[in-house]
């Protein structure tokens, strides 16, 4: 299942995504920004990361499952109000030195709202 998130603009948010991988797995893992604000209006754009988004990949057990999770944190601000789908994926390796990139482990939906005041 894939999770949602809301994070209001100005305020630290911290998920913990699980991922389809056993907590003893250390499969080396990438974060890839699969969908975006920016990506809708202009489906060639590079997909980066956004700069508030701040991820810990280091193997951790999610509390009451045997499941691998990874962390996903950071501070919005008012011009990074959209809607961001981020996937986990596995590291691969593509032979003569090349990476590819393997299955996707995991993913969330970070939707950023404007603050409310008041």
């Amino acid at each position: 299942p894939v999770q949602h998130i809301r994070a209001p603009t100005g305020s630290l948010f911290r998920t913990r995504i699980p991922l389809s991988l056993q907590a003893t797995s250390t499969t080396p893992l990438t974060i890839r920004l699969l969908s975006s604000p920016s990506s809708s209006s202009s489906p060639s754009a590079e997909r980066k990361t956004p700069r508030f988004l701040r991820t810990d990949l280091t193997p951790a057990a999610s509390p009451g499952t045997s499941n691998r999770v990874v962390e996903l944190s950071g501070v919005p601000l008012k011009r990074d109000v959209g809607e961001y789908v981020v996937g986990v994926f596995e590291q691969g390796d593509g032979g003569e030195g090349k990476e590819r990139e393997g299955r996707c482990v995991g993913r969330v939906v970070v939707k950023v709202e404007e603050a409310r005041r008041g």
